[in-house]
C-alpha cells in the first residue's frame, strides 16, 4: 500500500480505501479499480492523492466500523470547516450542537475499542481533520472516565474550539511576517497569538460556561511546558484539560500528513507517552488505551532483541506486554510472564493502517 498523488494515479490502479463524499456517500469502493472516468472525477472531487494497493496486496480487512468510521470522517469535517469558519465571521455558533451531539452518539457511549483509521492530510484539511479526531478521542475518554454530562458538554464543545485561533491568524501578512514564518520560534510566537485570540472568542461566546476556556487554556499549557522541556505548570488540572491535552498530543504524532515525515507509529507514540507520566497522567492515559486499538491480536510486533512476532492475545492490565507467537519457532510467550521481562515490543510491523489478512479461525486455535 503507497501513497500516489492525483496526478500520478493511473487507470487500473486498486483503491486501499474507500472514497467518501462531503456529504458521506461512498462513491468508490475499497479495492476498486481506477478507470477513466472515474479518474476524472476523483482528479476533480478535489484529494490531493490516495493510497493504493500493490498489484498482488490484498485489500486490509474493514469491517462495518471501520467504513462508518470513514464515512463520519468524511461526512463531519466538512460540516466542522463550515461551522467554525461561521463562528469566527460571525463570533456564534450555528450548528456545533447539532455537531457534538452527532459525535457524542457515535462515539461516546462505546463499550469497546475502535480500530482509530487516520486518513492521509493536507494542509487545507489539516486542521479540520485534527479537530474532528481530538474531539472523537475526548468523548470516547470522557465514558471511559465516567464524566458527568456537563462535564462532557464542556469537554466536547472545548475539544472543538480549542484550535479555533489558527483560523484567525492574518491571512494577508506583511512582508516582515512572511520572513518570520521561515524561523519555527517566531512561527510559533505567530501561532500562540492566534491562540489567545481564540480563547478571548470563546471566552466571548461562552462567558456563562467558563470550563470551556479553562479546558483550553491547561491543555495549551501543558502542551507549552512539554514543548518547553519543563515540568507542568498548570498544578490540579480539570479532568476535561487532561483528556484533550492528551488527545490532542496523540493525535498529531500519529497523524498521517502527507506533506511531511512517516509518524511514528502507535505503539511508539504510546510508549513515549508511558515515560512522561507528569504529563501523560497514567489513569487518563488508560481511558485512551481502553478507548482505541493499539496493540490487536494480528499485528506484527518487533522485540528489543530483534526478534519478530505476532500478537495473539491482548494484555488488558498493560497493552504494551501482550501474548505472542514468535515467528522463530512457532512458540508462544507471554510478555507479562517473570522469565520474559526482558524482552520488550520496541515496535510494530505496520502497513498503513497496522492490519493484516489473516485466518481468524486458526488465530483462535493458537490462542487456546
Amino acid at each position: 500500500m503507497f501513497f500516489v498523488k492525483t496526478e500520478d494515479l493511473k487507470v487500473g490502479m486498486r483503491l486501499a480505501r474507500p472514497i467518501f463524499s462531503h456529504n458521506g456517500v461512498l462513491l468508490f469502493e475499497q479495492g476498486s479499480k481506477i478507470t477513466a472516468a472515474s479518474l476524472t472525477s476523483i482528479s476533480n472531487f478535489g484529494l490531493i492523492g490516495i493510497y493504493i494497493l500493490d498489484p498482488a496486496e490484498p485489500a486490509p480487512p474493514m469491517g462495518k466500523e471501520d467504513l462508518e468510521f470513514e464515512r463520519f470522517q468524511a461526512a463531519y469535517v466538512y460540516q466542522i470547516q463550515k461551522e467554525l469558519q461561521t463562528i469566527v465571521s460571525t463570533k456564534k455558533p450555528s450548528h456545533l450542537i447539532g455537531i457534538i451531539g452527532a459525535i457524542s452518539k457515535a462515539y461516546g457511549h462505546l463499550d469497546k475499542k475502535i480500530n482509530f483509521i487516520q486518513t492521509p492530510r493536507t494542509k487545507e484539511d489539516y486542521l479540520y481533520k485534527h479537530i474532528l479526531n481530538v474531539t472523537i478521542l475526548c468523548a470516547m475518554m470522557a465514558h471511559q472516565m465516567n464524566l458527568r454530562i456537563d462535564e462532557v458538554e464542556d469537554l466536547l464543545t472545548a475539544a472543538l474550539l480549542h484550535d479555533i485561533g489558527q483560523l484567525m491568524m492574518p491571512k494577508n501578512r506583511s512582508k516582515e511576517m512572511q520572513e518570520m514564518d521561515q524561523n519555527e520560534d517566531d512561527e510559533h510566537l505567530l501561532q500562540m497569538a492566534s491562540e489567545s485570540r481564540g480563547f478571548e472568542l470563546i471566552d466571548d461566546i461562552y462567558g456563562g460556561r467558563p470550563n470551556v476556556k479553562r479546558i483550553c487554556s491547561q491543555a495549551a499549557r501543558l502542551r507549552e511546558d512539554l514543548r518547553n522541556g519543563n515540568p507542568p505548570s498548570v498544578g490540579k488540572a480539570v479532568d476535561g484539560s487532561l483528556i484533550l491535552f492528551m488527545a490532542n498530543y496523540y493525535d498529531k504524532v500519529t497523524a498521517v500528513d502527507v506533506q511531511a515525515d512517516e509518524a511514528p507509529s502507535e505503539v511508539a507514540t504510546v510508549m513515549e507517552m508511558t515515560k512522561k507520566p507528569e504529563f501523560f497522567v497514567p489513569g487518563t492515559l488508560r481511558c485512551l488505551t481502553d478507548s482505541i486499538k493499539i496493540v490487536s491480536p494480528g499485528v506484527s510486533v518487533e522485540l528489543n532483541s530483534g526478534e519478530k512476532a505476532m500478537v495473539i492475545s491482548e494484555n488488558d492490565r498493560n497493552i504494551l506486554r501482550p501474548r505472542l507467537l514468535m515467528y522463530r519457532d512457532n512458540s508462544i510467550i507471554d510478555l507479562e510472564d517473570a522469565e520474559n521481562l526482558d524482552l520488550e515490543i520496541a515496535d510494530i510491523m505496520k502497513s498503513l493502517d497496522n492490519r493484516y489478512v489473516m485466518d481468524v479461525k486458526t488465530l483462535e486455535q493458537v490462542k487456546e
